[in-house]
């Protein structure tokens, strides 16, 4: 189906003004949940319709999905090639993501435009709308209902649990500051640098459940369990599976209502769930030459001895007594004084990379600080009598 912009330009002063705005305050600006782009389909209906709206939400995640206050802003606007507006109404569909505009009348065979527009009530909130072409026919031919296809993609990360990783060598596992990329709350993952091994994998399926496209305005899915429904569209939708269960598709022809459900259950040797890494632990006692440490957070005095949990071993001097330098993550090596005679690491505190140019630049500031005056005059005078 054709769908031509009627209002660009209103979409990306919306995504600029929001920007705009972060300079100050990454949440500061446009804060009403509006959609940032919007679907009708098909774009060949019969005289009764119906025709399918969907829309794609401002922060598209299975943490916030379409919720109904999206459509508070949303206004649906049927013209015929005389640009005559024809009655009708939205109707929702319950449990699934679109919604259906019906006609108060037959209409007539020939072309007919639709426009969807977005009206914020938040004056930060620029409006803007969307236009899509439709043809009314006399005798629509409904398409077969069509298989449901699943399709999954593995993904495993280290699970984000501090006490999942064992250290040594002054290493311990950190949270990056990393700049926020919207105004959801959300904890980073954990960093760690060459002195620590993560113990246990965190599995996943991303599993994708979709129909023939060309049935798009025809027929909707969901996941019955989950009541995962498609972000966009009504033809494909995405959801993360982490233990062995299997799940429910709901197939709903929008035309007769009627539905019908597909099972799908992941493969029996598919990984799933927290896993042990293979040869984790032999890789700590290689490479660590002296006590590993699992750590419950990123301040020194939560670490513990590893793997009977017993407090770290007193040949470490404590940092009242001694000061050390931070580890350097970029080499496998402590920085100078980080370690004690025995070779073990005291300072379990990360160190960012390119922490050294800072250091430097830090040096620097504190010898001008030191410079006394007259080595300044002195200074000035020679480079004048240059």
């Amino acid at each position: 189906m054709k769908a031509r912009w009627v209002a660009r330009a209103g979409v990306f002063a919306l995504v600029g003004l929001w920007r705009e705005d972060a300079s100050a305050s990454h949440c500061a600006g446009c804060t009403e949940p509006l959609p940032v782009a919007m679907e009708v389909a098909p774009s060949v209906v019969g005289p009764s319709g119906p025709l399918a709206v969907t829309m794609t939400p401002e922060f598209p995640s299975k943490d916030h999905p379409i919720d109904p206050i999206h459509w508070e802003t949303v206004a649906v606007e049927i013209r015929n090639s005389e640009g005559m507006v024809l009655p009708g109404s939205v109707h929702a569909v319950d449990g699934f993501s679109p919604r259906l505009w019906y006609p108060a009348a037959a209409m007539p065979p020939g072309s007919y435009t639709v426009t969807t527009s977005v009206t914020p009530t938040d004056e930060h909130c620029s409006p803007w709308d969307e236009a899509f072409d439709v043809e009314v026919v006399q005798d629509l031919e409904l398409p077969p209902v069509p298989d449901v296809v699943v399709a999954t993609e593995p993904h495993s990360r280290a699970l984000s649990d501090f006490t999942n990783y064992v250290c040594c060598e002054g290493g311990r596992p950190y949270r990056p500051s990393e700049p926020g990329t919207g105004c959801f709350p959300s904890t980073p993952l954990p960093s760690w640098n060459s002195f620590c091994a993560p113990q246990n994998n965190s599995h996943w399926l991303r599993v994708n459940a979709s129909v023939d496209a060309a049935t798009e305005g025809f027929f909707t899915l969901r996941e019955v369990t989950t009541s995962v429904r498609p972000q966009r569209g009504n033809t494909a939708l995405d959801l993360d599976l982490h233990a062995p269960d299997c799940l429910e598709f709901e197939l709903l022809n929008l035309y007769t209502q009627d539905s019908s459900l597909t099972r799908w259950c992941p493969d029996a040797d598919a990984k799933l769930g927290v896993l042990p890494i293979e040869g984790a632990e032999e890789d700590v006692m290689t490479r660590c030459g002296c006590t590993a440490y699992v750590c419950e957070d990123e301040f020194p005095d939560s670490c513990r001895r590893w793997p009977d949990g017993g407090p770290i071993g007193s040949n470490c001097p404590s940092e009242t007594d001694t000061e050390f330098d931070e580890p350097d993550t970029d080499t496998d090596a402590t920085g100078p004084g980080a370690t004690d005679a025995s070779g073990c690491a005291c300072s379990q505190r990360p160190t960012p990379r390119g922490g050294l140019p800072l250091m430097l630049v830090a040096v620097a500031l504190g010898i001008a600080r030191r410079r006394k005056p007259s080595d300044t005059r002195a200074a000035k005078l020679q480079r004048v009598s240059r």
